[in-house]
This record gives structure tokens, sequence and C-alpha cells, in this order.
């Protein structure tokens, strides 16, 4: 129980000052790599392969004689190789990655671990102003019951802590008059989702859903969707940065804006080619996770892409910064001519003055040489925009061709999350998994002579 008496004091209130959170970060760092050497086999062959003990990684900057982990390696590997000597995998809490990139993978962790990552969460969100007893609408993906462990069970009695998950893959008319219903003080989910929602408010002038403050986080918030949130919700929008292997790793700035890294949860690297970036320069994001013992992650290739911030944020707390999220590497433009574009170059400058006509975009990638813009537009672009469109996206694109194409709607994710880039990987996995289903069908009867699909609505 010392572990949660330790998570609760960081609950209360940040380290003192810098030099407190580092000395706390490398002594959890230490105990990390120590427990892994002796009490997993996957990271004692690891280490012995690279030549490196543990009493070599005294402190954060020691990680580098390390190698990076990727997300292949961990499934490659047997599962009782990655966890702790002596865990009971039906007593572990698991988790089931999205898969988004192609590559699903089962996380698991005890009560614990558990209950101490979620901790951090509530510290951030509490700088938001949240309060134990708020009641709250989570806009999520599927997710199932599951076992309810004694600390929720004990919650609920006293009545923290109240959340009602909502299925995001739902229509999008369903979760608004759930959202009615539940009327919550605070709303959290997907930004896709909340953008779609907060734009469906004006024709529902009656509803009253006025939360005190919205938090997004699971993909990429775009200036686009933030301002949909905040001007539909009438409240403040905060972006926090996670994943399922780490729980929270970053969350915005009441006060400045840009993430604080919860560097007294993990140790984020931000690396390009291996080497640490400088601060304003874009990088790899890679996680050790200090509390995840059970499956430790030790500078885990996460595959997002991040801006480096300032050491110490201007805010007063001691926490490194992050000065933007910029989604997955997976989600660049791959050009003819070699280079690699991410979609964000593009769409930034774009949608400043597209947001009075611009309901909804996303970028595909439908081959190495043709890039679209899809757009679902309040009412029709005039020809100069259009031409200031075009003219801003070849300008990025060049030498592959540029297109806008006009939709009705974009279906969701499976996941539940609205994917705002696809790129060459994910085009040829959804061509995949079309001509799966078209298989299928000609198996039981004949195709309908159908006109073309409109793209974006497969």
């Amino acid at each position: 129980m010392s572990s949660i008496s330790s998570v609760w004091n960081l609950y209360r209130g940040p380290r003192r000052d810098r030099a407190d959170l580092v000395r706390f970060r490398d002594r959890k760092l230490r105990q990390l790599v120590l427990f892994a050497y002796e009490r997993v086999s996957f990271y004692r062959d690891r280490f012995d392969a690279a030549g490196v003990r543990p009493e070599h990684i005294r402190r954060a900057e020691d990680l580098g004689a390390l190698p990076l982990l990727s997300k292949a390696e961990l499934r490659n590997a047997p599962v009782e190789d990655l966890l702790a000597r002596g865990s009971d995998r039906a007593k572990l809490v698991s988790h089931k990655t999205s898969g988004s990139t192609g590559e699903p993978f089962t996380i698991y962790r005890t009560r614990t671990e558990e209950d101490l990552l979620k901790l951090f969460r509530l510290r951030a969100a509490r700088q938001y102003g949240f309060r134990l007893f708020d009641r709250r609408a989570d806009l999520t993906a599927p997710i199932g019951a599951g076992p309810v462990d004694p600390l929720q069970r004990a919650a609920r009695a006293l009545r923290l802590l109240p959340v009602e998950p909502l299925d995001s893959t739902r229509d999008v008319a369903e979760l608004l008059l759930e959202v009615e219903r539940i009327r919550p003080d605070v709303l959290t989910g997907y930004p896709g989702v909340l953008s779609q929602i907060s734009r469906l408010l004006p024709y529902f002038a009656e509803l009253r859903i006025r939360p005190r403050f919205v938090v997004a986080g699971g993909e990429p918030m775009t200036d686009l969707m933030r301002r949909q949130i905040e001007r539909g919700f009438g409240a403040p929008v905060y972006d926090m940065y996670g994943s399922n292997e780490f729980n929270l790793l970053a969350w915005q700035c009441p006060a400045k804006g840009h993430m604080h890294i919860c560097e007294d949860s993990v140790v984020l690297e931000i690396l390009r080619d291996g080497i640490a970036v400088k601060e304003g320069e874009q990088g790899e994001v890679v996680v050790t996770g200090l509390f995840s013992k059970t499956m430790p992650f030790i500078r885990f290739r996460t595959g997002d892409l991040a801006i480096k911030g300032a050491e110490v944020c201007g805010c007063g707390q001691p926490f490194s910064t992050l000065d933007a999220i910029q989604g997955r590497t997976a989600d660049y433009l791959r050009l003819p001519d070699g280079r690699l574009v991410h979609p964000f170059v593009m769409t930034a400058p774009l949608f400043e003055e597209g947001d009075g006509w611009i309901d909804q975009h996303q970028v595909a990638q439908t081959a190495l040489d043709r890039i679209v813009l899809r757009l679902k537009v309040r009412r029709p672009a005039t020809p100069d925009e259009i031409g200031r469109l075009i003219a801003a996206g070849e300008s990025v694109c060049r030498p592959a061709r540029f297109e806008i194409e006009f939709v009705d709607h974009f279906a969701p994710h499976p996941s539940g999350k609205f994917r705002s880039y696809l790129g060459l990987h994910d085009m040829t996995r959804q061509e995949a998994a079309h001509s799966s289903r078209r298989e299928n069908a000609n198996t039981t009867a004949p195709p309908p002579d159908t006109a073309r699909r409109t793209a974006g609505q497969d």
C-alpha cells in the first residue's frame, strides 16, 4: 500500500520543484529497471544482449544505452516472457488496444497498478476544476462492464466519481440525447465525436447541456475541432494525451496551453533517428512507464509524433512540456519524390479561413501519387475558396495529385474514433477489408447493379 500512499500524495499536489520531481522520477526508474531485469525474462535477455546491467541506468538520461522497443517485438514474444515471474493472468486487469495501426495487443496490469495510473489522470483533471462529486459523461469506444473492483465499489457507495460511459459508435443524434439526459458537469471523449455532437446543438435549442469544461483525448484534436467544441458547449476544452500502455502521458496546462508531461509516472523521450530533439523540434514519442511492473514498457515506441516544449512550464509547475501532439507516424503522406509530409502541415493553415463553411474534413492518401481532401460542408464553397484550398494543397503535395471531394457524411471508424488522416497504410487495410466483404457477399448473392459509392462513405 506504500505505492498507493505515494501516488495519493502526488494526487493532492505536484512535486514541490523540478529537482524534487527529477529525484522521484529517477528513483522510480532505478526500481523499475532492477525489477524488470530480475523478474521479467524478456527484459533480462534484452539487457544482456545490449550489454547493460541495471546499475548502469541511474537516471532518465541513461536510458539511451537500451534499444528502442516496438509493439511488433512485444506481439512476437510469448506473453509469459513479458509478464513478471509469478503473475497470474486470470487475476490481472487486461486492456486490448484498438489495433488502429494494424497491430492489436493485450496489456496486463495488477488492480493496484491500474488504480495508481488512474490517480494521475484525476490529478490532472483536478487542475481544470474537477470535483469528486461531479457527474461525468464519457463518449468513448464501446466497453464492457467488466468486474467491479473494491475501489470502484467504495466510490459508488460514497457516490464519488459518478460517470456514465456512452458508446461513441452510436448515432450522433442519439448520443446528443443521452448527454442531455445525463446533463453532465464534465464531458469527456474523443474530439471527433465531441465536435460532431457540438455541431448538432444549434438544431436542438431546447437542450440544456452546459458542462463546466470538456476534456478531449484518444486522438489528435485539430484547431477546428477545438473551436467547434468550445462554441457548441460554451465551455473551455482541455486536451489530455494518453495511451492504453501508460494511461496519462501529458495534459494541457490550463494557464499556458501547452502540455505538461506526467513525469512522475513516465519517462517520455522525443527522438529523431534515436537522438533526443531540441526544444521546438519534432520527433517520435518513446515512453517508459514507471509504475507498470507486471508488464513493463521500457523505451516503447508509441508511433506518435510530438514537438518538444520547454524544460519547465512557465506556469510554475515543475513539469517538462510538449508544444504539440501531431498524431501517428503512420499518418504521414509518402510522396513520389520520397518526401514524408504530415497532413497537419497542409490542414493547419487551410482551416483558419475555412472554419465558416467547412464542417468536417479528412485527408486520405489513396495512392502514392494521389491525395484527397474530403470535405463535409455547411454551405457551398465559393470558387475563390476552392481555389485557395487547391493551391495550398498542391503546394504541399506536389508531385502527387491533389484533389477535393465533397461528402455527405463520414462513416465512424470501428474504434469509435474519427480519423482525420488516412495514410497509405490505412487505405491498404481498408481496401483489403472491402475485398474480403465483397468476396463473402459473392458467395451468397450476385452483386447489385449500383453506382460507384461516393468517396469517404465506404
